[in-house]
């Protein structure tokens, strides 16, 4: 069976595959998170709109009525994240950052040496709004499953007859 609404499965996909970027991304640097955030937000809005636009023409009564419950608090969310960080330039995440310094001395017959090694743990959460303090990879993670539940439903519902 052909997809009804590929640009947003599409659109989907592509956003998973750019949050499992974001995920490897939080530990390497801030500001190569935050040039692939907006991307993450506009392919997931884009689920929505893909979903809005492609349904035209072919929506049922019974689409309709379940497309008006799917105006979420998250997805208006997601749409003003989108907004902020793609179209305003304006940072909607904080980074939490924890440097944690293991020292070892060892003595040996030489004297003692010591050792010192540094790992860099950080994650990056939101900052004001719907999601206010959720870290940003796994609720990215959550609304991406939300959407493709959505997805699903959407096409079931288009290829029921009234």
């Amino acid at each position: 069976m052909t997809p009804r609404l590929p640009r947003a499965a599409e659109s989907l996909a592509r956003a998973r595959r750019l949050i499992d970027d974001l995920k490897s991304e939080q530990h390497t640097g801030e500001s190569r998170f935050r040039d692939r955030l907006p991307a993450v937000l506009d392919l997931l809005d884009g689920v929505s709109r893909g979903i809005d636009e492609q349904s035209a023409g072919q929506r049922t009564p019974v689409f309709s009525a379940w497309w008006k419950t799917q105006w979420t608090a998250e997805r208006r969310e997601i749409r003003e994240l989108r907004n902020a960080e793609l179209k305003r330039l304006e940072t909607k995440t904080r980074a939490h950052f924890t440097v944690v310094i293991n020292e070892s001395l060892n003595t040996g017959p030489s004297g003692t040496t010591g050792a010192t090694t540094s790992t860099l743990a950080g994650a990056f959460f939101f900052d004001g709004g719907h999601f206010d303090g959720e870290e940003v990879v796994p609720t990215l993670q959550a609304y991406a499953s939300h959407l493709e539940a959505a997805l699903t439903e959407a096409e079931r519902l288009l290829a029921v007859p009234d």
